[in-house]
């Protein structure tokens, strides 16, 4: 498939709505086999098995992306994929987010979709889905701009420097990251942001986070997990596919 024959499909899905047909996104209260963010207001315990008896194996912060595999089990568990483990989640805990990326996956080599309704992050080789993270995208006043961009340089241990002064309300310290990704002019990166520990779904306006400190989106850029951009900038290269959907 030519270059330009795969970037006119992409516009085309890019400017196509969902159909209606479609599972609802953010506000569906099933649980469906498939990706799930956690909607819990604190923490979330993943059990060892379907019940609170079970040893505790971790906990998930809301706005975790995980993927059902099964389910229920007594009324109300689900067994659930999370960082490469599987493990149990009360149900009612979970909201259905699917995937952004589904029709347009096989188009490109490699591709990574972020998707703004979803606050998510989704990557792709070979149409193959390879990770799902949550994500947080710009506030309102400086949003992540839509579009297709192509991946422009790689930085490790870098530091941002606010392009407003003193006393401007977007200003913010000198911030130093592990991975930084620029991906559109204009000063567009995916990237690790150790002053921000809660990512996903309505981290992108004003909110209040589970440790009680209220945050809003980024200043324009792409925000991930720690954890997922050590995968995400060891398999990025200079020039894939970077698709940034408002659905």
């Amino acid at each position: 498939m030519s270059s330009l024959y795969a970037t006119l499909l992409t516009l085309l899905v890019l400017l196509t709505p969902p159909r209606p047909s479609e599972p609802a996104r953010a506000g569906d209260v099933r649980v469906h086999a498939g990706y799930n963010r956690m909607a819990h207001a604190g923490r979330t315990a993943m059990e060892a098995g379907p019940g609170a008896s079970f040893p505790l194996f971790r906990h998930i912060h809301k706005g975790a992306v995980v993927r059902v595999i099964g389910g229920p089990y007594n009324r109300r568990w689900y067994k659930a994929l999370y960082r490469g483990q599987v493990r149990y989640i009360r149900g009612g805990h979970l909201r259905y987010t699917g995937l952004a990326g589904g029709r347009i996956a096989g188009l490109h080599h490699r591709v990574v979709v972020l998707s703004l309704a979803r606050q998510q992050i989704e990557i792709y080789e070979r149409g193959r889905l390879l990770l799902v993270s949550s994500a947080t995208t710009g506030q309102p006043s400086l949003p992540t701009p839509t579009g297709a961009s192509r991946v422009m340089e790689k930085r490790r241990n870098y530091t941002f420097v606010s392009p407003w002064p003193k006393g401007h309300r977007h200003y913010y310290k000198p911030t130093r990251v592990d991975y930084a990704i620029r991906y559109r002019a204009g000063g567009y990166y995916i990237h690790n942001a150790p002053r921000r520990p809660y990512h996903g779904y309505g981290t992108n306006v004003e909110h209040t986070d589970p440790d009680g400190v209220q945050r809003t989106g980024s200043h324009g850029c792409v925000n991930a997990p720690y954890w997922a951009m050590v995968t995400i900038y060891r398999w990025m290269e200079i020039g894939t596919v970077v698709l940034v959907m408002a659905e």
